[in-house]
């Protein structure tokens, strides 16, 4: 089993080391439950961590049986770009390894982008709203700007060579990927799930861990 954990996390080994076991204690058994009234079960043998980006990147990477699905894929420099409710966070990798210049992030997540379209509304009627489409232009158009001005910043001067951009957020800005191809210069990628993009690549990361 590989867990997609923060990178600040597994940055600070002190901390990341007793998460880890705890986590092994808890996950390293055979598991049982119920869906449906029907049983199933599975076994858990083996646990490792990996940085949650990078379970994006082993998406686009690799293929179901954890073989490169991409010529370029082990050198290429590309960029994540995970839009979550609250935070924007920006990484770079390459061959699967962060590269530590490039990582950072702000709150612009999809909460920015509700205070802008329905200001003072609770958060689950400006939800409904936004996956309606009842969102002003200029809300979003704000919103995009703030989210590629954060992205021009953290990766300024770099030469990408893909830019993923996944997350639950990710779903709106499909229709708006010409704005990273004119900021950054390169191929924008937007998988048709988003949203399980990190869970599927962490998946096929696995199939590569030698255990």
């Amino acid at each position: 089993l590989v867990l997609g954990l923060p990178v600040p996390l597994l940055r600070d080994e002190a901390v990341a080391r007793p998460v880890l076991e705890s986590l092994r204690a808890r996950l390293v058994r055979e598991h049982q439950f119920q869906v449906n009234g029907r049983p199933f079960s599975f076994a858990v043998s083996a646990v490792r961590a990996a940085a949650q980006p990078v379970g994006a990147w082993a998406d686009w990477a690799l293929d179901s049986e954890g073989r490169w699905a991409h010529r370029a894929a082990q050198t290429a420099l590309v960029a994540v770009l995970d839009v979550g409710f609250n935070t924007l966070d920006l990484y770079g990798i390459r061959g699967g390894r962060l590269e530590p210049r490039l990582v950072g992030g702000d709150k612009v997540g999809v909460r920015r982008l509700l205070d802008l379209a329905a200001p003072g509304e609770p958060y689950h009627e400006a939800d409904e709203r936004v996956r309606a489409g009842k969102v002003p232009d200029s809300a979003l158009a704000t919103w995009l700007s703030e989210v590629v001005g954060t992205a021009e910043r953290v990766w300024n001067g770099a030469r990408l060579d893909l830019l993923l951009v996944v997350g639950g957020g990710a779903v709106l800005l499909r229709e708006r990927a010409d704005a990273f191809r004119q900021a950054f210069r390169t191929e924008v990628v937007i998988p048709n799930d988003p949203i399980a993009a990190n869970a599927r690549g962490l998946w096929k990361w696995g199939q590569t861990v030698r255990w």
